[in-house]
């Protein structure tokens, strides 16, 4: 599994979809245990999550252990990342096989569900023939294709957006559960739903109206606006098929931009959307929310590892996390290409779980730092992690 996903990123794939789980062997000393569904003990698990970190939407069947003595998600599906698809029927109940979290860390699993019950495919024994299938090895591919055509509709979207919007589009993303995680899969709300393109350090906002008829394309106007501002309205440009997008101004990092949509259909009638809440962003960074969101189980880590800097390429500020198991010595250096120190970004005790520090281009000197391809390490405990960002003036 793992020598497979090495060679799927060295062929550059965004996608991996995995209808198998872990947890018996054929030497039950080697066999897994509940206690080791934690996101960093299987060796699949690791191989998903580093998958994953290098950029990579990885997707996994959740199991189909849920009636029996096990019951859980089994590997990979318990990695942070990793997507968990577990399976409903054609009315959108959960399937009694489908695996059911939590991990054993509590974390909500599965991460969302599909059809996985009765599922008509074609017969791989017979170029002629169908039939139809149950488990959650059905469901998940139904996500994974999901996942692709978000990916078709906005290639430039990271595999944490891609994940970000999966699930906040998912059909209970109010209200999560272990049964169905944040709920059923959805192309059009995915696709429809409003994301971020970073364009040289400078913000793209785009949107796709699926209910053609209702929207008259010259009308359609971003509103938006800083905490204590107000309101401003940008025409969106429509590409005369589906998406329509907006270049937004410069603004200060990390600034909350709250905005929503106004447009008219062709009688003339007015619409907002969405209707009683608004988006917003923090200003640099590319995930959208609303204002009813509950928040998704924080990005997190296997081991404690350094994750890559984002945004990145960044011409203001860019977040850096790297997660600890417990109250560590840390330090965060910048180095420029040619290995000399730039800055002393965090020289301290580390808290248990994410830490964040922020870079905003300025050399421990107080001079703005030169544009061109930097490294950070990290020192935890003796341990050394490395990663490249890009500062971008």
């Amino acid at each position: 599994y793992a020598r497979a996903l090495i060679w799927m990123d060295s062929i550059g794939v965004d996608v991996t979809t995995s209808s198998l789980g872990y947890n018996q062997f054929d030497n039950p000393a080697t066999d897994y245990t509940y206690a080791d569904m934690n996101g960093k003990t299987a060796i699949v698990t690791k191989a998903a999550e580093m998958a994953f970190q290098r950029g990579i939407l990885t997707i996994t069947a959740a199991g189909n252990e849920g009636n029996s003595k096990w019951h859980y998600i089994i590997a990979p599906a318990d990695g942070f990342n990793t997507i968990a698809v577990g399976a409903v029927n054609n009315d959108n109940i959960v399937a009694g096989f489908s695996s059911r979290g939590p991990t054993y860390d509590g974390r909500i699993k599965p991460d969302v569900v599909a059809q996985g019950v009765d599922v008509y495919h074609a017969d791989p024994y017979d170029s002629t023939a169908y039939g139809s299938g149950d488990g959650t090895s059905y469901a998940t591919p139904l996500a994974a294709g999901t996942a692709a055509l978000l990916l078709a509709a906005y290639p430039y979207l990271t595999n944490v957006q891609a994940r970000d919007i999966l699930l906040r589009t998912a059909g209970n993303f109010y209200t999560p559960d272990n049964n169905r995680g944040y709920g059923l899969v959805s192309a059009t709300k995915a696709i429809s739903y409003p994301n971020l393109e970073n364009v040289n350090g400078e913000y793209e906002l785009h949107k796709a109206f699926f209910d053609h008829n209702k929207v008259n394309p010259s009308t359609v106007l971003l509103n938006y606006f800083e905490e204590g501002s107000g309101t401003k309205e940008l025409n969106m440009n429509y590409d005369g098929k589906l998406e329509y997008n907006a270049s937004l101004p410069v603004l200060a990092d990390g600034a909350k931009v709250e905005f929503y949509f106004t447009f008219s259909d062709s009688s003339g009638e007015h619409f907002r959307e969405p209707v009683n809440v608004n988006y917003y962003f923090n200003y640099g960074d590319l995930l959208v929310k609303t204002f009813k969101d509950t928040s998704l189980t924080e990005l997190a880590f296997i081991d404690s590892v350094l994750d890559q800097n984002r945004p990145n390429p960044f011409a203001g500020k860019t977040k850096i996390r790297f997660n600890s198991v417990g109250n560590e010595n840390a330090e965060i250096i910048i180095y420029n290409i040619l290995g000399k120190r730039v800055k002393v970004l965090f020289n301290g005790i580390s808290k248990t779980g994410v830490n964040t520090v922020y870079w905003d281009g300025i050399t421990g000197s107080g001079a703005k730092a030169a544009s061109g391809i930097y490294i950070y390490t990290l020192n935890l405990n003796g341990k050394f992690y490395s990663r490249k960002m890009v500062y971008l003036k």
